[in-house]
């Protein structure tokens, strides 16, 4: 949490929890807070992640959590799809962030931005609901759903959507995950190829409205 705060420019509600809050919404996060297991995934490290998404499921069930808000897109593909197929089914319903706050009739307001294609449908609709008065950078996702991106894909990936976003004359991306905001902040920096700067804004950078109708 503090890598990603301080790497997102001090958005510190960057983890959701802020954010939940301000649109009514009561959250928490466990003690000891475990990766979903995707990395491991990614990696073919099957038998590791089957034996972590034994533990997380057991420490939701003890918990007795209802739903689980993953700030990440691809973490909740991994915790409804693959955690089943690993043997550790959750006894909670898996949703995103962006979904729970779009459903609460909060709104996201920045100025002349273009977002981020989410990487599965679900999250991208609700991001498209979030953020109303943005346009989606064309090509698509970082990553495909549930899939981990890291090394020299990552930068290709990134790379690919500055090259489009400056085509576009964005100035600014909106990436409605975290993880996602902070893959683009960090390899699109100062000193890469971009022939301009490009801004970045994760969830906890953008205000808020609500929106007539909202709970």
């Amino acid at each position: 949490e503090l890598l990603l705060e301080e790497a997102l420019g001090g958005a510190r509600d960057g983890d959701g929890l802020l954010a939940l809050a301000a649109a009514g919404v009561r959250a928490q996060v466990l003690a000891d807070e475990r990766c979903c297991g995707a990395p491991l995934l990614a990696a073919g490290r099957r038998e590791e992640f089957g034996a972590l998404a034994a533990l997380n499921a057991r420490r939701l069930r003890e918990s007795g959590t209802r739903r689980v808000i993953a700030r990440c897109g691809a973490c909740a593909e991994v915790l409804s799809r693959d955690y089943p197929a690993a043997g550790a089914p959750l006894d909670a319903e898996v949703t995103t962030l962006v979904d729970v706050l779009a459903g609460t009739g909060a709104r996201f307001v920045p100025s002349a931005a273009a977002r981020l294609t989410g990487c599965s449908a679900a999250e991208d609709e609700a991001a498209a609901r979030l953020l109303p008065k943005t346009k989606p950078i064309p090509g698509g996702p970082l990553h495909e759903p549930g899939r981990w991106l890291g090394g020299a894909a990552q930068r290709r990936a990134v790379d690919g959507v500055l090259r489009r976003a400056a085509r576009k004359r964005v100035g600014w991306i909106v990436a409605s995950c975290p993880r996602c905001a902070l893959a683009l902040r960090l390899l699109g920096r100062a000193g890469s190829w971009r022939p301009g700067a490009i801004g970045v804004l994760g969830p906890g950078d953008l205000r808020t409205e609500r929106s007539e109708g909202g709970q």
